[in-house]
């Protein structure tokens, strides 16, 4: 059983990366930089596919590395995770001890971020709760799974892209509806650092844009239902009205129908006087 770690970076102008996520598998590097280059080398007794490449986006670096990637068992992550030395033991001791998973989610230390739903037991799960924080930095995959049920990132959501977050989760709900055993495994793999956010800034107008956008692609029938949750959880923590909340969400909603960005919405909101 071989595992591959995917990595999604920018701007890396040396191979240090290397030694500081502490990666001791097979690697495929997806560099968002300023060339297009391929190369491939040997690190500490495993194989290096270090990509370059002038496109932009979390989701399409991600996309990308699918496509390279050639392990039985995979995990996508970013530059800002560090991992522990017997990861790919624990990952790949998972996988033989669950045969029917397609996707295991592990635990990492989360570093300025208050964590949340911390994996205690060995849990099959139907979907991914909200409250449980889950990214793909922290769940492994088996490679043929995703490329038989041609499960992708939607590339208009993430980091880079015209909405800013929400890829991970949609990447989930495709995965549940095509019929993918995800489960939880109570081990430890990484440290993620939080401290430098490529898009959350806040529960501010932008994010509740976005969070419309998500709902419309997340949940097309029942989004005017599901936008309330998020006054519910979330009022507390912004500074938005719960009647700003909603008006935003449905900006969210409107802006999706043309793929427009919050700041292009918006500017046609204020150049119009109207939607």
């Amino acid at each position: 059983m071989n595992l591959q770690v995917l990595v999604s970076t920018m701007n890396q102008l040396d191979k240090s990366i290397l030694h500081r996520m502490h990666i001791n598998s097979d690697i495929v590097i997806i560099n968002q930089t300023n060339r297009n280059l391929t190369i491939e080398f040997e690190y500490n007794y495993h194989t290096v596919k270090w990509i370059d490449t002038s496109e932009i986006g979390l989701s399409k670096s991600r996309n990308m590395a699918l496509r390279e990637a050639t392990g039985d068992i995979c995990i996508l992550t970013d530059d800002d995770v560090i991992y522990s030395d017997d990861f790919a033991h624990i990952i790949k001791f998972a996988f033989k001890r669950i045969p029917d998973a397609d996707m295991i989610a592990f635990n990492a230390t989360k570093l300025n971020i208050t964590s949340r739903g911390r994996i205690n037991e060995i849990t099959k799960l139907k979907k991914v709760a909200k409250y449980k924080g889950i990214g793909m930095v922290c769940i492994a995959f088996r490679l043929k799974s995703l490329k038989e049920k041609k499960i992708v990132f939607n590339e208009n959501f993430g980091p880079g892209s015209i909405y800013s977050s929400g890829e991970d989760s949609l990447m989930f709900i495709e995965a549940n509806k095509k019929g993918l055993n995800l489960y939880e495994y109570p081990a430890e793999i990484a440290t993620v650092d939080f401290s430098k956010s490529s898009w959350f800034n806040g529960y501010n107008e932008e994010y509740f844009y976005n969070i419309g956008a998500w709902l419309s692609v997340a949940y097309p029938k029942l989004k005017y239902i599901y936008q309330f949750y998020y006054i519910y959880k979330l009022k507390r923590y912004s500074k938005l009205s719960a009647k700003q909340i909603l008006l935003y969400i449905k900006f969210g909603f409107k802006g999706y129908k043309e793929m427009l960005s919050f700041k292009s919405f918006i500017n046609r909101f204020n150049n119009n006087g109207k939607i």
